[in-house]
């Protein structure tokens, strides 16, 4: 089972009441906290594993089909950062049920927070990509925190599903600015 904790904001946009409960993912990479943000005047949800924080930008529209579309975008980035075949489709399989509650890890959020934040000045800076999603998921995903037994939420991931670490991180290239050169 799949547990998603969004934001209250994310959960209104949902049309969604939220459940507390104490019930835990059964997947390894934990439950996945979910939030909504607007860059370049477009809606995105940017989700977040608790336990390794690992992180996955879709867009929000529509948002009645996010939990489904969820697993989909998880398997790409884990499928970017080096995971073998047979450990995602586990992982995938053991989110067929879905359970959406009420956030309970304020450390997340603040992980949730910061991300926003380096979207955000990616986004001033001209080198957020709407179009590139799991681009910016990885480059989001290649952000250390201070937080986790590991800094690197790749590594973090990996060692969660047994794997060695990585010898680089991996990052997808990014949209880059102009650059003029005035006199």
């Amino acid at each position: 089972m799949l547990v998603i904790r969004p934001t209250l904001s994310l959960a209104k946009r949902l049309k969604v009441k939220l459940a507390t409960t104490d019930v835990e993912s059964s997947t390894r990479l934990g439950d996945w906290y979910a939030i909504d943000i607007v860059l370049k005047r477009r809606q995105f949800i940017l989700a977040v594993s608790a336990k390794s924080r690992v992180s996955v930008m879709i867009e929000a529209a529509p948002y009645v089909t996010f939990p489904d579309r969820l697993p989909l975008a998880i398997r790409e980035v884990l499928s970017s950062i080096g995971l073998k075949r047979e450990k995602i489709e586990s992982e995938i399989n053991e989110m067929n049920q879905i359970l959406l509650a009420k956030t309970q890890d304020r450390s997340v959020i603040g992980t949730m927070n910061d991300y926003r934040r380096h979207l955000q000045f990616m986004e001033n800076s001209g080198r957020f990509n709407p179009n590139n999603l799991l681009a910016v998921s990885l480059q989001i995903t290649a952000t250390p925190s201070l937080v986790m037994p590991g800094v690197w939420p790749q590594e973090v991931a990996l060692q969660l599903f047994g794997e060695p670490p990585l010898n680089k991180l991996v990052r997808a290239p990014l949209q880059t600015p102009n650059l003029y050169l005035v006199k």
